[in-house]
């Protein structure tokens, strides 16, 4: 399976493989809103997109960064918008 990654399964949108390998490589395969909070999550990992793919339907790396599948819910689950200026000043 493609998306094996070292015991971890990482979902991928159609056509975005190359992105998110490059964005995965970025984030050193860690959820990086839980290593903002002091957590080292390497699993079940997500690329997603800070403006919404519905609204950009584009893969910028600049606007994909890695998560964990439950901050990945939780982002979509409150309808968050990531903003890049924040990600890009850490």
């Amino acid at each position: 399976n493609p998306n094996w990654k070292e015991n971890k399964i990482v979902k991928y949108r159609q056509g975005s493989q190359w992105y998110n390998k490059k964005v995965l490589k970025r984030d050193n395969f860690e959820c990086q809103i839980c290593v903002l909070e002091g957590n080292v999550v390497k699993e079940n990992l997500r690329v997603h997109h800070m403006i919404p793919y519905k609204t950009n339907p584009h893969h910028q790396i600049e606007n994909l960064i890695t998560v964990c599948q439950d901050c990945h819910n939780f982002i979509h689950k409150n309808d968050l918008v990531l903003s890049k200026d924040f990600w890009s000043d850490n």
